[in-house]
């Protein structure tokens, strides 16, 4: 991970016919690479210097190690991470839909939460499918019993509305049993996610604006428990090393899913382009050559800048 010092560097991905899609210009005080923390795979976009650039590095090893040694210190950045990656889903998420069809009012924040018969979750009431999700896998039997004094058990009858797009919902939902339906208003039901037990919901939401920006629905009797932020930061306050387990769990699954909307992004810009016609396309590459020969950029490689 790198927290930018001085300069600007542009993030982006590799496009059609030898293009680059930009994702973002980070400056002074931005940080970029903090997915490689959390995953150990390969990069899934490229940083350029656009001057000189000055960065602080953090490897993952290093952070892994903070979180032994101050979990206190390590929950605190990794809470300011989650709010990047969320921050950046929803603006990537929010550039793929400009062009689509929008409704004429925006209904945003402004739908009610419904009303949800809530019980305190019981350990003994998790499925084994619970037990075994990544959220509560990474947990000692002890911390999940702690964990589970936190979260709230609903149920949700055959066709009930869990949430709607526009809805202020800042809850993060963990399928216990049967299988939620997800999608985007108006999608087909061959377009709907289906989660199932140990499935998680809402991470974005929790971390950002609260506004969520998908429909859940059931199709038969569901059973979800409940993370609300206030009780997320109440483990981070009072017990942060099991904080700083279930954000490492967060922060992969926030990782993943920027990932996935920043591919779409780039697939619907190259789509959008294959629509323009001969005639706009070479337009377009015309422009683009005039704009490399100005353009002078000095590629480093991030991985290799001494921090000292």
């Amino acid at each position: 991970m790198y927290i930018i010092c001085r300069g600007a560097v542009e993030i982006w991905k590799s496009a059609g016919q030898g293009e680059r899609f930009e994702l973002a210009v980070l400056t002074a005080g931005m940080l970029f690479g903090e997915m490689a923390v959390f995953e150990n795979r390969l990069r899934s976009a490229s940083a350029t210097a656009l001057d000189d650039v000055e960065v602080l590095s953090l490897a993952g090893e290093d952070f892994a190690s903070l979180g032994k040694a101050a979990p206190h210190i390590a929950v605190k950045v990794q809470r300011s991470l989650l709010e990047v990656l969320a921050q950046r889903i929803t603006q990537t998420a929010a550039n793929i839909e400009q062009g689509s069809d929008q409704p004429d009012e925006d209904i945003a924040g402004k739908l009610a939460v419904p009303k949800r018969n809530k019980q305190k979750a019981k350990v003994d009431g998790f499925s084994k499918a619970l037990t075994a999700a990544p959220l509560f896998s990474v947990l000692e039997e002890d911390e999940v019993k702690v964990t589970s004094g936190l979260l709230h058990m609903v149920r949700f009858e055959e066709g009930a509305s869990v949430f709607q797009s526009g809805m202020h919902d800042p809850v993060l939902f963990v399928v216990n049993e049967g299988e939620l339906k997800i999608g985007l208003p108006g999608a087909d039901d061959s377009d709907l996610e289906v989660v199932g037990p140990g499935g998680i919901i809402g991470t974005a939401e929790l971390f950002s604006d609260g506004v969520r920006a998908t429909n859940a629905s059931v199709s038969s009797e569901v059973e979800v428990l409940m993370l609300t932020g206030k009780a997320l930061s109440f483990l981070a306050t009072q017990k942060p090393p099991i904080a700083f387990k279930i954000h490492g769990v967060l922060l992969e699954l926030l990782s993943q899913q920027l990932r996935e909307v920043s591919t779409e992004l780039v697939e619907s810009e190259d789509a959008s382009k294959l629509g323009q016609g001969p005639a706009a396309q070479q337009a377009d590459a015309a422009g683009a050559e005039d704009e490399e020969e100005e353009e002078i950029i000095v590629e480093v490689s991030l991985d290799e800048v001494d921090p000292d």
